[in-house]
């Protein structure tokens, strides 16, 4: 069984681990916050979450995932390196900090991943970039665990900015939400197909 790991229960955070509950419910996940409440009123709506300390994380997940505000990432990184297990995968989520910058304070690999609020329903592309030591055993377990719920792409870090502007951005969302409706009214139909309804969908 795969243990991802999420330190931070923000918005990005809390949708991550939504995400994952929802679409990938044999992956076992543990979460670190700030807020003790945070993690309880999670707990409720994601029985099977565990709650941890950022270094029980780093110990005990297979991927762990940095969903903090860039301005404590190397500090957080720095915490939690000496704790990161032989196999860990290190996930950064963020355009702030490079990978560069977290890869001097980690032996461990470490790969980007650019996720949108569309995986909340099971869409949306999730872009990965190959940071300091990630092989491509690496990027396919990641890979692995985003194409859950959503399309997983490996793009070239120097045009990660360019990339997550698109992917991330309302256009995306509101592509994702069309889907969902067209599925929902697919079902429905007596004479129309799925790829009648795709080319009249705004989405397409």
């Amino acid at each position: 069984m795969t243990r991802l790991g999420i330190i931070g229960t923000g918005s990005l955070g809390t949708t991550l681990l939504r995400a994952i509950a929802a679409h990938a419910p044999e992956i076992a996940l543990i979460a670190a916050s700030r807020d003790p409440l945070r993690i309880e009123v999670l707990r409720r709506e994601i029985p099977s979450l565990s709650a941890a300390a950022p270094e029980e994380v780093a110990r005990d997940a297979d991927l762990v995932l940095l969903c903090v505000p860039p301005q404590v990432y190397l500090p957080l990184v720095e915490r939690i390196a000496p704790h990161l297990g032989p196999r860990t995968i290190l996930v950064s989520v963020t355009n702030s900090v490079s990978l560069d910058a977290i890869g001097t304070h980690v032996s461990a690999p470490v790969i980007k991943v650019i996720p949108t609020l569309a995986h909340v329903v099971g869409r949306g592309v999730a872009l990965l970039i190959a940071g300091p030591r990630a092989q491509p055993k690496h990027i396919d377990m990641v890979r692995d665990v985003f194409a859950h719920f959503s399309m997983p792409m490996v793009i070239d870090g120097r045009d990660d900015r360019v990339a997550s502007n698109v992917a991330g951005s309302a256009l995306a969302l509101f592509a994702a939400l069309c889907d969902t409706f067209v599925t929902a009214n697919a079902e429905r139909a007596e004479t129309l197909d799925r790829q009648t309804l795709d080319g009249n969908s705004p989405a397409h």
